[in-house]
């Protein structure tokens, strides 16, 4: 399919430009800060910045033409600086930075850190919007054309812009790699209450799928003309590279029949709920770098919320009460096994395996045991750093396949054991 066809206009409001300092200039408008007991006004611009992380400010510049008490006071306190607003909208925040400018000393520059992210720029819950535009940073995604009931989604990758990155910085920075692209059958508008709650939903889908935070930022909607009527100020919040997940990255897994089941759970109002949690369990688990300890313990609390909602609420195999004093171990074995998910502890899995003498029968066995240790016991059970690193692994391992079986998914998968890719165990 090629790319569907959008105005000039839409087509510039996609863009983000990067300057060499690392920040993208979203907005213009006037600031009217408080500082101290005086009302200010003065000309503010908005930023998304990388360096030295991501997040969104305002830079406002004040012009006097003697340096008053409040400025001079605000410049050596920035906490002078309160009930910031933007063209007559307040942001809740606080003033990082007040200083009066060196070549310009009539000036004080003001940097205001709102306390939210994304801000809402531009039109309402009621806005109608034609089309809906926004960019996604260090994604691995192939070009996607994605739909479910009205709504069409188009991933397209980008050219990754400049952003201030130099070879010898030691941390890498963000990279605007993907366009993407919303609209609704036959051209219908939507509102911007719509709009918010189709970019939840693509968030989420997007951030299993990739298993690292996947979300929209700074997302902008026009109207049939190619004009700005609705966006949101947002950043990728924070950056680490993404690790390997279960997606194979190319255009061969079949994405967008997972899309169309995963929408169907999201219309459901208890499942919203569940794929909330769960996605953002997996998110947390899936990165080694916040810890494989933590990733054992957030992985197991999404098997058993998916456990109850697959063999409670779903498949009703367990009342309430016959399944709330099974083991965390039952638990696991009677979802996997409903799945057709293998519950031996894997070949690969060599460390783990030695360490059986504990008395371990399976794999769900071996996580809850060792979850447990971490929790209750403080590693009573001495287990090798090998030992913790494949327990994680299987624990996330049994998260993912557990929501894709749950998700009807039939294509390849990355297995995180052994890395390799193979069909997934279930009949399909």
């Amino acid at each position: 399919m090629g790319r569907p066809h959008q105005s000039p206009k839409a087509e510039a409001a996609t863009s983000l430009q990067f300057e060499a300092a690392g920040y993208a200039a979203l907005a213009h408008g006037q600031a009217q800060p408080r500082i101290l007991d005086d009302d200010w006004r003065g000309e503010a611009e908005v930023r998304l910045e990388l360096i030295p992380k991501p997040g969104i400010y305002i830079y406002a510049l004040f012009k006097t033409e003697a340096a008053s008490g409040p400025l001079m006071h605000a410049a050596s306190d920035p906490r002078a600086v309160s009930d910031f607003s933007i063209d007559g909208k307040h942001i809740d925040g606080f003033a990082t930075e007040a200083r009066f400018i060196s070549t310009e000393p009539d000036k004080l520059l003001v940097k205001w850190c709102p306390t939210h992210d994304p801000l809402s720029a531009v039109g309402d819950n009621s806005t109608q919007i034609h089309q809906l535009n926004a960019h996604l940073f260090d994604s691995r995604f192939p070009n996607l054309d994605l739909t479910t009931g009205p709504w069409t989604l188009a991933l397209r990758r980008c050219t990754p812009r400049s952003t201030g990155h130099k070879p010898d910085d030691s941390q890498p920075l963000p990279e605007a790699t993907h366009t993407l692209q919303l609209r609704m059958a036959k051209d219908q508008p939507f509102s911007g209450e719509q709009a918010t709650d189709i970019l939840d939903a693509v968030a989420h889908f997007l951030t299993f799928v990739q298993g690292g935070r996947c979300w929209p930022v700074c997302p902008i909607g026009v109207d049939a003309s190619g004009d700005t009527v609705w966006s949101l100020w947002s950043s990728p919040s924070y950056f680490e590279p993404n690790p390997p997940g279960w997606y194979g990255g190319d255009g061969q897994t079949p994405i967008a029949d997972l899309f169309r089941t995963f929408m169907d759970k999201w219309s459901d109002e208890q499942w919203r709920k569940t794929l909330t949690e769960v996605v953002w369990w997996h998110e947390s688990a899936a990165r080694a770098s916040r810890g494989i300890d933590i990733g054992i313990v957030l992985a197991q609390i999404a098997v058993e919320l998916l456990a109850y909602r697959h063999c409670v609420d779903d498949r009703r195999s367990f009342s309430r009460r016959q399944f709330k004093p099974l083991s965390a171990a039952d638990k696991y074995r009677h979802l996997l096994r409903s799945l057709h998910i293998p519950v031996a502890i894997p070949a690969t899995a060599r460390a783990l395996l030695a360490a059986r003498t504990t008395g371990w029968s399976d794999g769900p066995e071996a996580v809850t045991s060792i979850r447990n240790d971490l929790v209750h016991k403080g590693r009573e059970l001495g287990l090798s750093v090998d030992a913790h690193y494949e327990a994680w692994s299987l624990a996330v391992h049994y998260l993912e396949l557990t929501l894709l079986a749950m998700l009807d998914y039939k294509g390849d998968y990355r297995n995180r054991i052994d890395g390799t890719m193979e069909p997934v165990p279930w009949p399909h």
